[in-house]
């Protein structure tokens, strides 16, 4: 149960679970901050800024998480660069690559979900502050996907009209300049 330098294999597991965690929120919020500054630069502005509510909801998120783990464990994540590299390296360059985007999106957050979800399970015997920001956590992600989901599906009902995506868009855009402080997005696109 426990390696050469005494600690229990069940902890360092666990930290491996929290490296990864801190990984994915970190992912995120790069991958984010790129599909904001490409959906500007493809004049589909409310999604750039859906996409940096997301990015800073990633980070904010990130900088919560490593303070509690450090604190309760006293482990510090170690963030996988080659993953956030990954991440900072997307492009979205034309229309095909904003459709796909959905599914990259979903994707990613998907995996997030898995590995939460095993986080969860363990942390529960390990932590309980550690187990309740991992739920929150967990339902936030769902959230997202959900929202993901949902307009992709009417985009895709729609048939990829570009007037429908450009008025989508705009509704993004001026929810968010009415709801600055927004934590998601909550306005209607069906």
């Amino acid at each position: 149960m426990y390696n050469n330098n005494g600690m229990n294999n069940q902890s360092k597991d666990f930290n491996m679970l929290m490296d990864d965690i801190a990984t994915y929120l970190s992912k995120g919020a790069c991958w984010h901050m790129r599909a904001a500054n490409y959906s500007r630069k493809n004049l589909i502005r409310g999604f750039g800024r859906l996409h940096d509510c997301q990015s800073k909801e990633d980070f904010c998120d990130l900088l919560e998480f490593e303070k509690i783990v450090s604190d309760k464990l006293v482990h510090i994540p170690n963030v996988n660069m080659e993953m956030v590299a990954k991440a900072e390296s997307y492009i979205m360059l034309d229309s095909n690559a904003f459709k796909m985007h959905f599914d990259i999106w979903e994707q990613n957050e998907k995996e997030f979900v898995e590995c939460l979800n095993k986080a969860i399970d363990e942390s529960r015997t390990i932590d309980i502050q550690i187990y309740k920001f991992l739920m929150c956590l967990a339902e936030r992600v769902q959230n997202e996907i959900f929202r993901a989901r949902l307009i992709k599906e009417s985009f895709a009902f729609a048939g990829w009209n570009s007037h429908d995506i450009s008025i989508k868009s705009m509704l993004i855009h001026e929810y968010f300049e009415k709801h600055e402080n927004a934590k998601e997005l909550n306005v209607n696109l069906g």
